[in-house]
């Protein structure tokens, strides 16, 4: 959306801010049980008929630790739902969530998430102060072998310095709903094209990285909240109400 021009020719500008952050953070949960438990290779194979449990062992999630980045309204669902699974919860943000700290979730520096984490969840939004968070530095902090989730922002981490860190085993799992180059890529069938973006066909090629394309938010709930307040963003621009929902230009 191009905001200048829209205040230039006094055109409103409406938003749906916030939408079924459940969903999202289930669908990250959705892609850590996928990728610890392999259950999209157990379909496959199965449908193949190989029943053989070779290179399927996963990972007890309870006890484990799950570092959270970023503790908004996704962030602090997707920490209880995981202190839900017995899982000892740590989590960076600027604000402190008291919601976290009810439920047993503790607030530690970025560095010592870092260290400390088996598994990280980004849930932070993309500035110039989060664009590349995880990158080669971050990384050489990390656990060998940890899993990294992205249901945010593509930009948040450095796609080359994450592959070099699968490449290392350093990073045992990735799972990702979002790619810096999305853009180019999602939301399109281009199963009978030519693939150009030489990164993601290095990120496919993995067996331990899991890419959903921007689904996390598509769910019937979060459709119907999308409806709704877009109905409602109109109603109150046909009555020529200010709503928090208009963008100030």
């Amino acid at each position: 959306m191009d905001l200048v021009a829209a205040k230039r020719f006094g055109i409103k500008v409406y938003r749906v801010p916030a939408y079924s952050p459940e969903a999202v953070a289930e669908h990250a949960i959705a892609l850590i049980l996928t990728l610890n438990r392999k259950t999209h290779k157990a379909y496959n194979r199965i449908r193949e008929g190989n029943f053989s449990l070779e290179r399927l062992r996963g990972f007890n999630l309870h006890g484990k630790t799950v570092g959270v980045i970023g503790t908004g309204k996704i962030g602090s669902i997707f920490a209880k739902n995981m202190i839900g699974f017995s899982c000892n919860v740590i989590a960076y943000d600027k604000f402190e969530n008291r919601e976290i700290l009810a439920h047993g979730g503790t607030y530690v520096s970025f560095e010592k998430l870092l260290e400390q984490s088996d598994i990280i969840s980004l849930h932070c939004p993309l500035n110039p102060e989060t664009k590349h968070i995880i990158n080669k530095e971050s990384f050489k902090l990390m656990k060998d072998g940890m899993m990294l989730i992205n249901t945010s922002r593509g930009p948040l981490i450095n796609t080359v310095d994450t592959i070099e860190a699968l490449k290392s085993g350093k990073l045992g799992y990735l799972g990702i709903d979002v790619y810096e180059q999305e853009e180019q890529l999602f939301f399109k069938d281009l199963s009978e094209s030519v693939i150009k973006d030489d990164v993601i066909a290095r990120l496919i090629s993995f067996p331990n990285v899991l890419i959903t394309a921007h689904q996390g938010f598509l769910t019937k709930e979060a459709l119907q909240q999308i409806a709704e307040v877009t109905i409602q963003n109109i109603k109150d621009y046909k009555a020529g109400s200010e709503t928090q929902n208009q963008l100030k230009l």
